[in-house]
């Protein structure tokens, strides 16, 4: 590939991303949303092999930072998601 990809974390368990009652909360979602506007990032994708996704998977690993109305949501089948990220997104203003 001729793109660069760009992580938010290495791991994408349940203690990778802090919940919305957590301490550190409120920082990450800063780094989050920091890390988007900088390395200039148009779409998200999530895999989730061997599971089924659901919208607390969602919720957990990009919702809870940026809000659902950001996104244009595109389910490529039961294990992946790709979210692009909308231009008139007043949370992230990339563009």
């Amino acid at each position: 590939m001729d793109e660069k990809i760009f992580s938010i974390s290495r791991t994408y368990d349940d203690i990778s991303y802090p919940g919305i009652n957590k301490k550190y909360f409120q920082q990450f979602k800063e780094f989050y949303k920091n890390k988007i506007k900088k390395n200039k990032i148009d779409y998200i994708y999530l895999f989730f092999p061997g599971e089924v996704l659901t919208s607390t998977n969602l919720d957990h690993m990009v919702f809870n930072y940026i809000s659902k109305k950001c996104f244009l949501i595109k389910k490529i089948d039961q294990f992946t998601i790709e979210l692009k990220l909308k231009k008139n997104c007043n949370e992230i203003s990339i563009f």
